[in-house]
């Protein structure tokens, strides 16, 4: 599930579902529809506590490829490798989606 404020170019997708959000409300809705095997992709850390203090997520990534922790971004980028996030984000999606079904098996 996609969920913004405002509707994003984001390709259809048959998996996909696209939710827009009034801004006021968006931080409930997510904190409401999140689960435990969730992968979060935001900037919003104000987003990021909510969901780790109601204990509904505990998976989270930014779109330049670095997950969220509780010491922050990891790991810090870069120089050279910051003009690379489409490729270190995508890679980085796998591997967390990778993890979450090896738990599972």
């Amino acid at each position: 599930m996609l969920i913004s404020a405002v509707e994003i170019g984001a390709p259809f997708e048959p998996w996909l579902t696209k939710v827009v959000v009034d801004e006021d409300h968006i931080l409930s809705f997510i904190s409401s529809e999140a689960h435990e095997r969730d992968i979060v992709i935001t900037e919003n850390v104000e987003l990021i506590a909510l969901l780790r203090t109601n204990g509904r997520c505990h998976h989270f990534l930014n779109n330049k490829g670095q997950r969220w922790t509780e010491k922050g971004l990891v790991p810090p980028l870069s120089e050279k490798s910051k003009g690379n996030f489409r490729a270190r984000f995508v890679s980085v999606l796998e591997d967390e989606v990778l993890e979450l079904l090896r738990t599972t098996a």
